[in-house]
């Protein structure tokens, strides 16, 4: 039977780089045919249900799962999707390595260790800069346990900046969950470890103190003043 999809902008900004996918519930990956800049068509099978993922830029993902229930097997099912714009974009002053982690961890590595021992030292002399760390996760996992993980990376970067000097008006964290991949391993599984691997990370990006962090009161961040 037809399905189209239609895929918007939740604040009627324009969409570039759309891109969608839609998978079975028995794994079989349906052909789309795109018939306007957002707007797609595909054939499914009736009793199946399926998973549609709809990715752009400067947007943060979208996903649906779609049930027999939910639509008629007798016509076209319609499906509109909207897509949430990204909105933290500080203006960077200097940018360090990321932080990476290992799977399903949150404490420091050596080397990681050795990344934040650098920062401190940089933070220490430049009393009129902070830093701003955005911890992210790998898909693995449901999005609440990603958000907790992510949390604690933020922290624990925070924390390794105390213990080295670093004062608590230097150091803006946030979490994000799985909710900012660097590639397309949104389904984790079809990706090798070390695709995985570079979405287990925290961002360094080093402002001025006095710069308005607009991304703080953004509605999908998470700030830890702790």
């Amino acid at each position: 039977m037809p399905l189209e999809i239609t895929v918007n902008s939740s604040e009627n900004k324009s969409i570039k780089d759309l891109s969608l996918s839609i998978k079975s519930n028995n794994g079989n990956i349906s052909a789309l045919t795109k018939t306007a800049d957002n707007a797609f068509l595909t054939k499914i099978a009736a009793e199946d249900y399926f998973f549609l993922c709809a990715k752009a830029k400067n947007h943060n993902k979208s996903e649906l799962t779609l049930y027999p229930d939910q639509y008629d097997c007798n016509d076209t099912i319609r499906v509109t999707m909207e897509l949430d714009p990204t909105r933290f974009r500080p203006a960077a002053k200097r940018s360090f390595d990321n932080v990476y982690f290992e799977f399903d961890k949150s404490n420091l590595t050596t080397s990681a260790k050795k990344k934040v021992k650098r920062l401190a030292k940089y933070l220490k002399k430049n009393p009129d800069k902070r830093v701003w760390v955005a911890a992210h996760t790998d898909a693995f996992g449901t999005n609440a346990y990603n958000n907790k993980l992510s949390n604690e990376r933020a922290l624990a970067v925070k924390a390794y900046l105390k213990i080295k000097g670093v004062t608590d008006e230097q150091i803006i964290v946030q979490s994000h969950g799985e909710n900012h991949l660097v590639n397309d391993c949104d389904r984790p599984r079809q990706c090798s470890d070390s695709e995985n691997a570079l979405n287990r990370r925290a961002e360094i990006i080093i402002v001025n103190k006095d710069e308005d962090m607009a991304y703080r009161s953004n509605d999908y961040s998470r700030n830890l003043e702790q």
